[in-house]
């Protein structure tokens, strides 16, 4: 998730390794090669220490709250990956492309975060409400 509506977003640099494994609701920048993560996130739905975590931009950021855990059991997989790593899922390209339009077409159970915050800052209720993902 995170796929910029407006405009592509400048590479991020590579954070150092920590060592913290990829585990169920570890959060995690995606990207290609060193140094090229951008604006969009993954969450990981199961233990994934066994393939990722080797490489400079394979670095967890956060992690989804134990109590929410479960949240996560309530994302449509059906789709497995996105389309350039095999699976059936969106192709990024087409996303970039054409939008929301596309998703909705041809992924019509894809699942949607609306909003995300840090457990040290929580929004206020109108904030909350809106979908606020600050």
């Amino acid at each position: 998730f995170g796929l910029p509506a407006k405009r592509p977003w400048p590479p991020i640099p590579d954070d150092p390794p920590t060592g913290v494994p990829f585990l169920l609701g570890a959060v995690s920048f995606a990207a290609i090669g060193e140094n090229t993560r951008r604006s969009t996130l993954f969450i990981c739905i199961g233990d994934m220490s066994h393939m990722l975590g080797q490489k400079s931009w394979e670095t967890p950021i956060g992690a989804v709250a134990e109590s929410s855990l479960d949240v996560l059991e309530n994302i449509d997989t059906s789709y497995g990956d996105i389309a350039e790593f095999g699976g059936s899922g969106p192709n990024t390209e087409l996303i970039n492309r054409d939008g929301n339009g596309y998703l909705q077409v041809n992924f019509p159970n894809l699942s949607y975060i609306r909003a995300a915050w840090p457990l040290d800052w929580l929004p206020e209720e109108a904030e909350m409400a809106e979908g606020y993902a600050g």
